[in-house]
């Protein structure tokens, strides 16, 4: 019973990685580039654009980082990404 159990384990672990990391990749990407284009292109404050985030978006970590002007996100340790703001072209997504 200890094998069906690790087995079970192993081929959850898998599917999460298959399936689920690239909607956490979509999902830090988007929060970065949204929480960016509103600070930097929108001219706001950073508690203003949290309450703007899209339902779902909960359990994303969103970190405004002024000193390098953009914002990093990461999602469970799995999926990261950041944007940073450059002058004439907006906020662009770096991973």
């Amino acid at each position: 019973i200890n094998i069906a159990i690790v087995s079970l384990a192993i081929i959850g672990a898998a599917a999460l990685w298959i399936w689920g990391k690239p909607m956490m990749d979509i999902g830090t990407n988007y929060a970065a580039k949204q929480m960016c284009s509103c600070i930097y292109l929108g001219g706001r404050d950073v508690d203003d654009c949290q309450s703007d985030m899209d339902e779902g978006l909960e359990q994303i970590d969103i970190r405004h980082v002024p000193e390098r002007e953009g914002v990093e996100t990461d999602m469970f340790f799995i999926s990261t990404s950041a944007a940073y703001y450059h002058p004439g072209t907006g906020c662009t997504i770096w991973n």
